[in-house]
């Protein structure tokens, strides 16, 4: 069901938000959740745009000062967790990412919440659920490795070498694939992802990069992975008019974050970005559809393609390479 924004009214006064009416001082991980929220803002929301605003403020200056430190719970990685939501809004953040950080944030069985007196909250917060993730997580890391040594046989034996793209270059390529479709039974689509991205920065490689079209790309590949999974086009009418719209959006997204690349703005603070990257999200998750409409999948590879593309132009270089590493080759202690 649609929650009704309308109920961040009565957290706000004075420009000030709360965890709970009548409280006299903020607590970070009510903040902190509150910014969480408000990343999934659309158009004309104003509440979420102040409540974003706030929150983002609140939590640096935190940060600045060294009082990521909460009053009613003691958690192994408070900080870590704030840091990167900051400096990874949902635009900009892959799932396998943020996975990954957050088994290392998470603190099982060991975080304590505080009342009138210390307890557990073992729904919450419990080592079972710690356990299992850092199994799934290198199980999935381990299938990938041994993707990317596919990959790197695939790309000599086709002797793409003499095109100019370096190792890094495809590995930026297939971390990306990874990181946004890491489950194993998935593994068709996000092997020939990266090949088709690949082989479409051969052709920007060999041809002058400035003429090519971001979007393009950004389209052969929302194609790619659909042919892989086995959806086709949409044909009822309905459905290729969310198709066309979502098409449209993809394309002027990518495009605008090429642009801001070219002119080294490493956050580009585009306002027709934000303003697509809502309009897409909102066609992505919006629960009212038509029973004719275009199914989730599809709409779910969309959002997938355009984040990669917006976590590329918003990751610094030697994040990504931390990132790769954490991701692809590091497994959980």
């Amino acid at each position: 069901m649609d929650a009704d924004i309308d109920v961040f009214q009565n957290f706000e006064r004075n420009g000030e938000f709360f965890g709970f009416i009548g409280q006299l001082n903020q607590a970070v991980t009510g903040i902190f959740n509150l910014n969480r929220a408000s990343q999934l803002n659309f158009s004309g929301e104003e509440i979420l745009d102040q409540a974003k605003n706030f929150s983002c403020h609140f939590l640096r200056e935190k940060q600045a000062s060294n009082q990521l430190l909460d009053k009613w719970v003691i958690a192994k990685d408070l900080p870590g967790e704030v840091a990167y939501a900051l400096d990874f809004p949902f635009y900009a953040s892959l799932p396998r990412v943020e996975a990954r950080l957050y088994i290392e944030q998470y603190g099982g069985g060991d975080d304590i919440w505080i009342g009138k007196t210390l307890y557990r909250m073992l729904y919450v917060n419990n080592v079972s659920y710690l356990d299992l993730a850092k199994v799934d997580f290198n199980q999935c890391q381990s299938i990938h490795q041994l993707e990317w040594l596919d990959i790197q046989r695939w790309y000599k034996k086709c002797r793409l070498t003499e095109y100019g793209m370096v190792k890094e270059e495809m590995l930026k390529t297939y971390f990306l694939a990874a990181s946004s479709i890491f489950e194993p039974d998935r593994a068709a689509e996000r092997i020939n992802w990266a090949r088709t991205a690949m082989l479409a920065e051969e052709i920007i490689i060999s041809s002058n990069r400035s003429t090519t079209s971001q979007g393009a790309t950004t389209l052969l590949l929302i194609r790619t992975i659909e042919l892989c999974a086995g959806r086709a086009e949409p044909k009822g009418e309905v459905a290729r008019m969310e198709y066309a719209c979502l098409t449209r959006l993809a394309i002027s997204i990518c495009n605008r974050l090429q642009y801001c690349s070219w002119n080294m703005i490493l956050k580009c603070s585009d306002r027709g970005i934000e303003s697509e990257m809502q309009e897409l999200v909102q066609c992505v998750i919006e629960q009212h559809q038509s029973p004719d409409g275009l199914n989730r999948e599809t709409k779910q590879t969309f959002m997938d393609v355009v984040k990669s593309f917006y976590y590329l132009s918003w990751c610094p270089p030697t994040t990504l390479n931390n990132h790769i590493s954490k991701v692809l080759f590091e497994p959980v202690e």
